[in-house]
């Protein structure tokens, strides 16, 4: 079973990795709620649980919902791992590159 202190070295390690790297809730910024009043949008409506369910990672910040804190050190383990492996590829091919092939390109829908 992972622990509390098992997250904060993780986080520890990130920051190693990934200098610059922060975790912010989704509902303190404008930019992740407009793409979820975008996303609502263009789904008409069925895309509503964009700040709540999802996890999003843009440059070295990964975007989390406002229940992340009350979530199991666990839970938060295995999505950070997970966020880290975007951050690296971000890094490995750039992010713009690694945007358009993320946004656009097939196979992250079914590998993600």
């Amino acid at each position: 079973m992972m622990t509390n202190e098992d997250y904060l070295r993780l986080i520890e390690e990130i920051k190693e990795e990934f200098p610059t790297f922060t975790i912010r809730k989704k509902s303190s910024s404008f930019f992740m709620k407009s793409i979820s009043t975008c996303l609502k949008v263009i789904s008409f409506g069925k895309m509503d649980s964009f700040m709540e369910d999802f996890i999003t990672t843009i440059g070295n910040t990964v975007y989390v919902p406002d229940n992340w804190d009350s979530k199991s050190a666990s839970t938060k383990i295995i999505s950070l791992r997970h966020e880290r492996i975007h951050m690296r590829q971000t890094k490995r091919i750039g992010r713009i590159k690694f945007s358009l092939l993320y946004l656009f390109f097939p196979i992250p829908i079914f590998r993600a």
